[in-house]
């Protein structure tokens, strides 16, 4: 009832200002139907802005809260979350990939998906030593921490002659801003020697190929990463980090090399 109370107060005011406008006329004897006409207009055209600022500033719960979206958000900034919104129905992040899996679903259903469908995918996993034989062009590892689900990327480019290495995060622009990925690449017969790269994580909202595209994520030439190679391997770790203090990125990744 209060908050109905509240909504009223635009119109209360600009209705009152409306008559007081009418009275004063009538006291100075200007009154005329134009006068009023213009009064009215002017003041109708107030409300409306009023009230339009009013719709667009209130917070209502997104329309996936059942499915574990727990954030409110403005009238005016709703369309944009309900595109990026984790909990919405999605497709299998290896749709995009590979282009086979027709699954569609729910946020908290993907890592049973996952498991039970593409258990390849779920062999990669953080601090840990992971290979890349030079029989593989694509590479996506599902990677849990928490309540919180990743996709780690590898692409080998022929055509480029480039790998690209970066991290999603299955959320929001501004979620995935507060994460970070490492990545290290080393060969093991030269233990003081490693290339190093430190950048933000990506939404799974930014389509893959945008990002290798342009470059936003650790991006090898094939002539550096032959360097590394041992015995027809490139190993490799990845790390996924939670940002102490959350700063808006400009993707200039961090990399070094020893």
């Amino acid at each position: 009832m209060k908050s109905n109370i509240n909504a009223l107060k635009p119109f209360q005011i600009v209705l009152g200002y409306i008559f007081l406008s009418y009275y004063v006329c009538l006291l100075k004897r200007r009154f005329t139907m134009r006068h009023l006409l213009t009064v009215v207009t002017t003041n109708v055209m107030q409300l409306h802005r009023l009230l339009c600022e009013k719709y667009f500033q209130r917070k209502i719960k997104c329309p996936n809260s059942e499915d574990g979206c727990c954030l409110y958000i403005k009238m005016s900034e709703l369309e944009k979350h309900e595109k990026e919104c984790p909990y919405k129905e999605m497709a299998c992040p290896l749709a995009a990939v590979y282009g086979q899996c027709q699954w569609r679903g729910k946020l908290p259903q993907i890592s049973k998906h996952f498991n039970e469908l593409h258990p390849i995918h779920c062999q990669g996993d953080v601090d840990t030593e992971m290979c890349l034989r030079n029989t593989e062009s694509q590479i996506v590892y599902y990677v849990m921490l928490g309540t919180f689900n990743f996709l780690f990327h590898v692409k080998v480019s022929e055509y480029d002659r480039k790998i690209y290495m970066t991290v999603q995060l299955i959320g929001t622009n501004i979620s995935a801003q507060k994460w970070s990925y490492e990545i290290h690449i080393y060969n093991k017969d030269q233990p003081r020697r490693k290339y190093q790269y430190t950048d933000i994580c990506h939404s799974n909202n930014t389509p893959l190929m945008d990002i290798f595209a342009d470059e936003k994520c650790a991006t090898l030439p094939f002539a550096f990463v032959d360097t590394f190679v041992n015995r027809d391997i490139l190993n490799y770790k990845f790390y996924i980090k939670k940002n102490i203090e959350s700063k808006p990125s400009n993707r200039q990744g961090v990399r070094r090399r020893n």
